[in-house]
């Protein structure tokens, strides 16, 4: 019987896909990759209010809960629609399913899977307990899932740890990528802007997953903010 049949102890990875909803939209429509993407809600205390957007317009000033009227006068959107922004209203529900359908093409890495359950998940559960020896190590199977993820077109973030809890913190506070990512589908380097997802070095990929050991991760979670416990 193998070493690691007598050794296997509860290892959880978390897959964080950054602006979900404007990921999904542009990678189920190429032609907005490029452009300023701007998704709302249909009503707000102060009419439709932006929901997510892009990093392009984020950089640009545009935030969740600024008015949409806002949005595109900061956009520079007059009269005449610019054709470098796209306003769209958000769907929830097909960001739900899209995410579902990640989740399950995430069964070639281990057989138990889930979705975080929060109010607007990006965020998928794997439980790669007794898996990662089928991909040589835990190293090497997050940087498969990692890699997969962006042959696909979508931007992935990924920690290895004893909990749910800090596997999530750690991709959503502690990962520095060595690129912008921005979520449509693009990534800022050195100023410059590709129009299709730049083919990344091992190197690169190593910069967006992080394995914390077995019984060693309250180092790493000690100096992660308070808002990773994510106690409302």
């Amino acid at each position: 019987m193998p070493e690691w049949c007598n050794t296997v102890v509860f290892r959880v990875m978390c897959v964080r896909l950054p602006d979900w909803p404007v990921q999904r939209v542009c990678h189920a429509r190429p032609e907005l990759r490029g452009r300023h993407v701007v998704l709302h809600s249909e009503t707000g205390r102060r009419g439709p209010e932006v929901t997510a957007c892009s990093h392009s317009a984020t950089v640009r000033g545009v935030k969740a809960g600024l008015p949409v009227a806002e949005a595109r006068g900061v956009l520079g959107v007059g009269h005449n629609d610019d054709c470098s922004v796209h306003f769209e209203l958000h769907d929830p529900w097909a960001d739900l399913e899209a995410l579902r359908t990640q989740a399950h093409w995430c069964q070639q890495f281990t057989p138990v899977f889930g979705l975080d359950e929060s109010d607007a998940p990006d965020s998928l559960w794997l439980d790669i307990s007794g898996c990662a020896h089928l991909f040589d190590d835990e190293h090497h199977l997050a940087e498969s899932v990692v890699r997969g993820f962006h042959e696909c077109g979508y931007s992935a973030f990924v920690a290895v740890a004893d909990t749910i809890g800090a596997a999530w913190a750690v991709t959503h506070f502690g990962i520095v990528p060595d690129v912008a990512i921005d979520s449509s589908g693009h990534e800022e380097h050195a100023g410059l802007r590709t129009c299709q997802p730049r083919r990344l070095s091992r190197q690169s990929f190593s910069h967006r997953f992080a394995i914390m050991p077995p019984g060693r991760q309250t180092a790493t979670l000690d100096a992660l903010p308070v808002a990773a416990l994510r106690i409302k």
